[in-house]
């Protein structure tokens, strides 16, 4: 589990560096050819219905958009992060340790699971990589609430998501 667990982290940072300007990511993720992830002209994270949606952000690489719910705020980031086959391979066997969302995809469309706080597990970021290469984080400003990461989830439509990039190389 402890190697999962640094597997998983270790996609997510590769991630993190890929999106803020790094220039590569050795552990087993790849990287474009630019360097960086990339995201769709035009392409926006969109309104969902009881979350108030800020301001959308624009980043190298990324989107960023932050929602709140009562007082709860989440803050969800899209990124086009390219996997081969192989690499996706080692997401599923990474992500398999730990709780699995119900995105409304098949898992060879893609795949998310929950990082939930050891001391609640109701408190839960949400990691989704979709096959064809866009990459989502829903994230608390500790750990989201699972609820709101799942309403979220729903909200942005991955299976629409997964339409729409259908027949992009991964």
């Amino acid at each position: 589990m402890a190697s999962k667990v640094l597997v998983v982290r270790s996609l997510a940072l590769c991630l993190v560096a890929a999106v803020s300007v790094a220039p590569s990511c050795h552990r087993g993720v790849a990287v474009p050819a630019s360097g960086q992830a990339q995201t769709a002209p035009g392409q926006r994270l969109p309104d969902v219905p009881d979350y108030s949606g800020g301001p959308q952000e624009a980043g190298p690489g990324y989107l960023r958009r932050s929602y709140t719910h009562a007082s709860e705020t989440t803050t969800v980031t899209l990124a086009r992060f390219p996997m081969t086959a192989a690499q996706y391979q080692e997401w599923l066997r990474a992500s398999a340790d730990f709780p699995q969302a119900d995105l409304g995809i098949e898992p060879s469309q893609g795949n998310g699971f929950y990082q939930c706080a050891s001391e609640d597990p109701s408190r839960c970021n949400l990691l989704v990589q979709l096959r064809c290469g866009i990459h989502l984080e829903l994230r608390g400003p500790t750990v989201a609430r699972r609820r709101d990461a799942d309403a979220l989830a729903q909200g942005l439509a991955i299976p629409s998501l997964v339409r729409a990039c259908d027949g992009q190389e991964p």
